[in-house]
């Protein structure tokens, strides 16, 4: 299915999610990327396929812009991710669009 990776996210109100209280606004794309660049306790008990497989889903997303194509999969590896190291702040908007 493919995803606007620049989606703007939006709280519980509509108001858009910044990056930073005066940066961009934060899109699907720039949480996803987040989430795999960001370092959680169970990384350290992942194998080294599994460290390769987000490492290649890290580079699937940086090199995403507007439409992007993801397989069912790799829907799960990204709500899993963003599950993993998001408030519900980011992880209600993320999800919304992924579905």
């Amino acid at each position: 299915m493919k995803y606007d990776m620049n989606a703007k996210l939006s709280d519980a109100l509509g108001r858009e999610i910044k990056e930073a209280q005066d940066g961009p606004s934060m899109t699907l794309g720039s949480a996803c990327v987040g989430a795999f660049v960001t370092s959680v306790e169970a990384d350290n008990g992942a194998t080294v396929e599994d460290k390769i497989a987000m490492h290649r889903m890290l580079q699937k997303l940086v090199a995403a812009g507007g439409d992007t194509e993801f397989s069912h999969e790799e829907i799960i590896l990204m709500k899993a991710r963003v599950g993993a190291v998001y408030t519900h702040m980011l992880v209600g908007p993320v999800f919304d669009i992924l579905g």
